[in-house]
């Protein structure tokens, strides 16, 4: 009989919908960045590690993100920069980047 495949962690972003995911480098941590998707409202920007003690994801840091949150993309050199890049928040066709520096 095939064994079931053992259960990962997850990570909610308090229901919000999971729009971009990526890596962070950090020699000593798991990090991860998360921009959420909600096409009205304010969208939010997480800084997510992974305990390995106890197996779980956790937020170590959440930032309010107004546009649409389209990508996240981390420095490959600098794990304290990261870059967004958001859709137009209003009836503009216009589309944006953001620059941020995360501790």
């Amino acid at each position: 009989p095939r064994r079931p495949a053992p259960a990962m962690p997850s990570y909610a972003t308090a229901g919000e919908t999971c729009r971009a995911l990526a890596a962070v480098p950090d020699a000593e941590r798991t990090l991860f960045v998360i921009g959420t998707r909600k096409l009205r409202g304010n969208n939010e920007v997480h800084l997510v590690t992974h305990d390995r003690d106890v197996d779980a994801l956790r937020c170590v840091k959440a930032w309010t993100h107004h546009p649409e949150i389209a990508d996240v993309a981390p420095c490959p050199t600098d794990g304290s920069l990261l870059a967004t890049v958001y859709n137009p928040s209003s009836g503009s066709k216009d589309h944006g980047a953001a620059v941020w520096r995360i501790p």
